[in-house]
């Protein structure tokens, strides 16, 4: 058995690798903070401009990050505050495979989302395709 060939393969199979596509926002922070952390600020290679720039470009990047949960967050209690308001209301439900119609009797959290609960079941808000008022009957 030929060592070298063996030892070309391995290195072959150690060295493939699937590229992304993206960045992502951690591996922009990452490589911004790895070239902060190596370059002088001071020297006269780098241009002040540009050091000035890159801190911009991070604290953009962290508050761009803080508005998006905020902006989530806000979704999951805008979702919850409507879903609240259906309680008591008539729905008619699509769920995928038929129709039901049933009185909202309570609302409930699962994983962050606010589902409607109708006879024991929770149904999230995407399948409501018709609200009325309670009959009064």
């Amino acid at each position: 058995m030929d060592i070298s060939v063996v030892n070309s393969k391995n290195v072959l199979q150690q060295t493939q690798r699937i590229p992304k596509n993206q960045l992502s926002t951690e591996d922009f922070f990452q490589l911004l903070a790895t070239q902060l952390k190596y370059q002088d600020p001071l020297s006269e290679e780098n241009n002040s401009s540009e050091f000035i720039n890159q801190m911009v470009q991070m604290n953009t990047m962290e508050q761009l990050q803080d508005l998006n949960k905020n902006f989530s967050q806000l979704t999951q209690y805008q979702n919850l505050q409507y879903a609240s308001s259906l309680i008591g209301k008539n729905v008619s439900l699509n769920t995928g495979n038929q129709s039901l119609e049933g009185i909202v009797d309570k609302i409930k959290i699962i994983q962050g989302d606010a589902y409607i609960i109708v006879e024991n079941v929770p149904y999230s808000l995407d399948q409501i395709v018709e609200i009325q008022e309670k009959d009064l009957r």
